[in-house]
């Protein structure tokens, strides 16, 4: 991890946003190379995106000129997001992965030219100076620094995972209490209908839902039950509870899927 100062954030904005503005390089690429090669944490991106895009919209709104109507100022450009910037980091760990069984997969070498020279000189007691950090790339890419990137992005999808394991968790249990109250729509009805939506994907989830509701397994005939989806009313709290309970499990699967392959190789 680097240290990063308010100076340091500022230059680095400055340098983003001038690539955007004269190379047309968007800000989130930018970032993420910045991101890999810094080693930032996620509260140093964060930061990052936001000086980003405040020197950005300044630098834009300034050169459209003070003589301009309100109109003819506004400022429209992709602001730099910290979710698409992990995405970014996450996304080319795994395809990385699948191509190679090495740790040197990230590109050091095609920072953009008017990155490699930012720097942060200031004055110590001695006299000379100091650099926050340097940004030209060193040759080639580092195994070792590669390899602590894919564990920081390992650690991130772990963190994604528990996240998702609670709140699969938390929609299972809503849904088991709903259908022990008294007053709700029958289980029956609602597991046919919910296995005619949503096909096989469905019916491991529905058995799960039976257990914890103290009824045995059941194979649901989805091929027929399908005919009668078009009826189905799924506006129902039941309904939309279960929905999120199955992307929540598709979620957990493929991040399952993605720590797996990063195992593999780390």
């Amino acid at each position: 991890m680097t240290a990063v100062t308010d100076k340091d954030y500022q230059k680095l904005a400055e340098a983003v946003s001038e690539d955007l503005v004269q190379q047309r390089i968007p800000l989130n690429e930018s970032i993420t190379k910045l991101a890999t090669k810094m080693e930032l944490t996620d509260e140093q991106i964060a930061r990052l995106c936001e000086t980003t895009n405040n020197t950005t919209f300044n630098k834009m709104f300034k050169a459209k000129g003070a003589d301009k109507t309100a109109s003819d100022r506004l400022v429209e450009f992709d602001v730099a997001d910290k979710q698409k910037v992990l995405g970014s980091l996450i996304k080319r760990a795994e395809r990385n992965v699948d191509t190679a069984k090495t740790a040197s997969y990230l590109d050091f070498a095609d920072l953009p030219d008017s990155m490699h020279e930012v720097r942060n000189p200031e004055p110590e007691s001695t006299g000379h100076t100091k650099e926050a950090f340097v940004l030209r790339p060193e040759g080639g890419p580092s195994k070792e620094a590669d390899i602590r990137t894919l564990r920081k992005v390992a650690a991130h999808l772990r963190q994604r995972k528990t996240a998702a394991e609670l709140e699969y968790v938390d929609c299972m249990g809503e849904l088991h209490t709903q259908f022990k109250r008294v007053y709700t729509p029958p289980f029956s009805k609602f597991e046919k209908q919910a296995a005619a939506l949503h096909g096989k994907t469905a019916e491991a989830h529905l058995n799960h839902l039976r257990g914890l509701l103290r009824m045995p397994e059941v194979t649901y005939n989805t091929e027929v039950l399908s005919k009668t989806a078009g009826f189905v009313d799924d506006s129902g709290p039941e309904f939309v509870l279960f929905s999120k309970l199955l992307k929540t499990a598709s979620e957990l699967s493929d991040l399952t899927a993605a720590i797996k392959k990063l195992e593999g190789v780390l």
